[in-house]
């Protein structure tokens, strides 16, 4: 803009475009006669994380407003309702230890156009056995392994190659 004879600075054009765009989150406004503060609430926005929250959570646990916003993603044509569906069918797999319905979850993601899809079930479909365990198996290895990822770090910090700072 100033290429074009804008003589003002930048931080006026963000002012200005702040006024236009919607607020997001939770914002407190203060007038500086002592008037008292005021809170307003307003939506926060779909990110990419709290939508991959919203479709694997389970659907109890889900509020109302947290439910139409997963309405109104699963209304979405194409590849999105597909890998909604996908997604929560895999996790209902795991969580419900169903061993059944593995094959048939694989035959859908490999048929599905989703090449993500289609790379995690020939991956499943590679470690067949390990992943049959996961889901029938009531035990796991997650707290040795998170021993295994503490104790590396450990050595990485003694070592000077940690990162950290």
């Amino acid at each position: 803009m100033q290429a074009q004879g804008f003589p003002g600075k930048s931080s006026v054009v963000a002012a200005y475009i702040s006024r236009l765009r919607p607020p997001q989150g939770r914002i407190t406004r203060r007038r500086k006669s002592g008037a008292p503060v005021t809170t307003v609430e307003v939506d926060t926005p779909l990110t990419p994380s709290r939508a991959t929250w919203l479709v694997m959570r389970r659907e109890a646990t889900l509020n109302d407003d947290e439910k139409s916003q997963l309405a109104r993603l699963q209304a979405q044509e194409g590849a999105l309702a597909e890998a909604i569906t996908l997604t929560q069918g895999f996790t209902a797999l795991v969580r419900q230890r169903q061993p059944g319905q593995r094959a048939p979850w694989l035959e859908r993601a490999t048929a599905s156009g989703l090449q993500a899809f289609k790379s995690l079930a020939n991956g499943l479909r590679a470690d067949s056995e390990a992943v049959k365990a996961g889901v029938t198996l009531l035990w796991s290895t997650g707290p040795v392994e998170g021993q295994i990822n503490r104790l590396k770090m450990l050595q990485r910090q003694m070592y000077g190659r940690a990162g950290i700072g």
